[in-house]
């Protein structure tokens, strides 16, 4: 695969861009940038493309970069089903494969893990950092707690974790950017961290936090959408792609000091303040940052990259496991014999060659001379030895212990393999997948607290509500907006692989011993909305009519709305006929018996709950 990144970063910087990339299509569209309703800055701009310039250079022909470059591709290779291409090679001039015959373990090992790890999204937990919390300091802390939790589960923050995990498997780093759009309101996308352009000085600390001077960040437009963005600059955009407004360009967006910054190589596009930022105002966070979160797992704070990966550790194995299947498929095809022609036979070698082709391919063949018992014969190949088909076994064994992903996780399948190792595997798996999680939970608790920022800047009646204000205002105390700090994190293993069988036992068990409350039963079944079952559950203990009278009230206003056609009818008279109150006692006996038929299905979706 080739990666969006110029072989020569020179000429890329002072002319055009490359057509391969555009038709695979490894750089998207980019749309995200707004640069309206900014402040702007008074800033030198040949001084900062030239200071951008700079910056491009060093890191694309660092010695990281260079590095980082090739594992891309390997892992790349390898996840597709592309197993080094020169190692295919080799094998295809020993043993005559001119295709791939592999069994791509990374791939099924790898896709494994991402699921498990990324299957759901913590839950935000926020509470105010005052000494002497009020009332209005919990309802600002609630408040934005259902925001957070309504912006990840609206924008769908689950699948952008998710595509950040393969990102990290993939190139060692997963990258997420946040930003605000005002159409769109606080969203966050994914970034190809080969997108990225690092300060060569910087590093990723153990917390996720990205420690540099500047961040860039290459995007793609075309000239018509980049004249939009930039309107004061359009004589230029044009000038530059001879007014073909469909040409594509790669722009550079620099986060620097408190302002951000655009150019397209040598050409200054704009400037502002960051807008992520109250200046005069409350902030979330202590000082300015980069709306960047970073995802690492196995990193020693000596680069922005993983210092090794999951594909990394086991490419060696799967080399093997390729070469042994090889092996083992070329003995079979050659039905354990091998085919010998005397000299006797008066053949040529190249018809020789002809012979045991066609030998191989089940045709006949033509002796020019002499007996074919004499001249041609077979020679008997020994058996493939146990150990070999063992160390296949045993390769595929390895590739799962380092992943975690065995077949218990795969939900494959055991025979004669006891409960007990079934659980031990599944446990061993669990704290390995365990460490990823860990990772994934640093990464939402990063943007959770970058969405809180962001409402502080752009939403903030999300969270306090006109009514906090006057009542703070009463206090006289804190009556400024804002002035409740807030805790912003995740409930911690929240992301760890759960067994939904082992949980749901023991929940039961807690209720018979009467140890567990319904509420946390239910938030142990996984329930989806546990606090509704649990209000359920009390109105039903309290009087089962209860429920019935909620959902005959909400059918009596569409039943009473519609009146019975009477065509032919007269209108009734004013006095209601004497038959009238025996129309109203008739449904008594239909609703009794609807109202015994609730209760039991009630009653027996509240024991299924608990079984």
């Amino acid at each position: 695969m080739e990666f969006p990144i110029p072989k020569n970063i020179i000429k890329f910087f002072t002319g055009g861009y490359s057509k391969e990339q555009e038709k695979k299509g490894d750089i998207q569209f980019d749309t995200l940038i707004d640069t309206s309703d900014y402040y702007d800055i008074n800033a030198d701009e040949k001084e900062l493309v030239k200071l951008a310039n700079e910056w491009e250079v060093k890191w694309y022909t660092s010695e990281e970069f260079t590095k980082m470059k090739s594992i891309w591709e390997e892992n790349y290779d390898f996840w597709v089903g592309n197993h080094n291409a020169q190692y295919i090679g080799y094998l295809s001039g020993l043993y005559g494969m001119s295709k791939q015959l592999i069994d791509n373990r990374l791939f099924v090992a790898l896709e494994t893990v991402l699921p498990i790890a990324g299957k759901q999204v913590p839950e935000a937990l926020v509470e105010p950092d005052v000494k002497y919390p009020q009332d209005f300091d919990y309802e600002i802390a609630n408040n934005t707690k259902n925001a957070i939790n309504n912006i990840a589960r609206v924008k769908k923050l689950r699948l952008v974790g998710k595509r950040a995990l393969r990102n990290w498997a993939l190139y060692h780093l997963g990258v997420a950017k946040i930003y605000y759009d005002k159409d769109e309101g606080i969203s966050f996308y994914n970034v190809n961290p080969a997108n990225i352009i690092f300060d060569v000085n910087g590093y990723i600390s153990e917390t996720g936090e990205y420690k540099g001077e500047y961040i860039g960040e290459r995007k793609k437009f075309t000239a018509k959408k980049l004249i939009e963005l930039f309107p004061a600059k359009e004589k230029e955009i044009k000038k530059i792609v001879n007014d073909k407004l469909g040409s594509v360009l790669f722009v550079s967006e620099y986060w620097y000091n408190d302002f951000v910054f655009w150019k397209y190589k040598n050409l200054f596009l704009c400037a502002k303040k960051n807008p992520y930022w109250n200046i005069k105002k409350s902030n979330h966070f202590k000082k300015v940052k980069f709306p960047y979160v970073f995802l690492n797992v196995f990193n020693l704070g000596l680069s922005f990259f993983d210092d090794t990966g999951l594909i990394q550790q086991n490419i060696p194995l799967q080399q093997l496991l390729n070469k042994r299947l090889k092996q083992i498929d070329k003995n079979v095809d050659k039905l354990n014999t091998a085919l010998v022609i005397s000299g006797d036979s008066g053949l040529t070698k190249a018809q020789a060659r002809e012979v045991i082709e066609a030998y191989e391919q089940g045709r006949g063949v033509y002796i020019q001379r002499g007996e074919p018992s004499r001249v041609l014969g077979s020679l008997q190949v020994p058996s493939i030895p146990q150990d070999v088909y063992q160390q296949l076994q045993d390769m595929r064994i390895e590739i799962d212990n380092i992943f975690g992903t065995h077949a218990v996780m795969r939900g494959e399948p055991q025979k004669y393999v006891t409960a007990t190792g079934i659980m031990l595997s599944r446990q061993g798996d669990e704290n390995r997948i365990g460490l990823i999680a860990d990772a994934l939970e640093r990464f939402y608790n990063d943007i959770y607290n970058w969405i809180v920022q962001m409402l502080y800047v752009f939403e903030p009646e999300k969270i306090v509500t006109k009514e906090i204000s006057m009542f703070a205002k009463k206090r006289g105390k804190r009556s400024m907006l804002f002035s409740t700090p807030l805790i912003v994190s995740v409930k911690e293993n929240s992301l760890l692989p759960k067994d939904e069988i082992t949980l749901r036992n023991t929940a039961f068990t807690l209720l018979q011993l009467g140890r567990l409350d319904p509420l946390s039963a239910f938030e142990l079944l996984g329930m989806p909305d546990p606090k509704k079952y649990y209000e359920r559950l009390i109105k039903f203990q309290q009087d089962p009519t209860l429920l019935l009278k909620e959902e005959v009230e909400q059918l009596t206003p569409n039943q009473t709305e519609t009146p019975p056609l009477t065509t032919e009818t007269p209108p009734p008279p004013p006095v209601p006929p004497p038959e009238q109150p025996k129309q109203e006692t008739l449904p008594q006996q239909p609703t009794e018996q609807l109202a015994e038929e609730t209760y039991q299905s009630i009653e027996e979706k509240i024991i299924n709950a608990f079984k």
